[in-house]
């Protein structure tokens, strides 16, 4: 494996990290056990200045590359839910308008046709009449037409298709130099 920088992170297709490698899981390390690693990512992942610093944690998660041209990104930017649960609120309003009539119906079957009252004696049960004279016709009002169904949604996966791997940072190498 080629020489790794400090920091730099890798991902591995085995359950464990190599030497001078530790899982990128958000653990915390004490600064005197690394102060070069320390030195490069500081506090940016957690832990506690000059005391203890957090690794990436990037369990479930995906890698986007930071402040890149077309997205403000920066460095631990966390974004993103594995799962949703849809409310109400984001269906686009709407309503439906529906005709009926006061005719008698001839017909139980729903399919092309529009409510109407049933003969005596089966009244006030509607059925279906598919020969409407047109003044027959009745305007309902309009309205909103709420969701049905269990009274609390349940959340669905909002995740692209994955293959799971291990992330791991190096621990132990070269120090890089900074471009001024």
């Amino acid at each position: 494996m080629a020489d790794p920088f400090f920091a730099e992170i890798r991902i591995f297709g085995f359950n464990y990290a190599p030497m001078d490698w530790a899982f990128c899981d958000g653990g915390l390390i004490p600064v005197q056990q690394n102060p070069a690693l320390y030195s490069l990512i500081g506090n940016i992942y957690g832990g506690t200045a000059n005391q203890t610093f957090g690794l990436p944690d990037l369990r479930g998660q995906a890698a986007l590359g930071a402040q890149s041209p077309s997205s403000p990104s920066v460095l631990n930017l966390k974004s993103g839910q594995a799962e949703v649960t849809l409310t109400a609120n984001q269906f686009p309003a709407h309503d439906h308008s529906a005709n009926a009539t006061t005719e008698a119906g001839s017909t139980t079957n729903p399919a092309g046709n529009v409510p109407g009252f049933a003969a005596a004696p089966l009244k006030p049960y509607l059925k279906y009449d598919g020969v409407i004279p047109a003044p027959a016709l009745v305007s309902l009002a309009p309205t909103t037409i709420l969701p049905a169904g269990a009274a609390a949604p349940a959340a669905h996966q909002n995740c692209q298709p994955y293959l799971a791997l291990n992330f791991c940072i190096c621990t132990n190498g070269i120090y890089p130099d900074f471009n001024d």
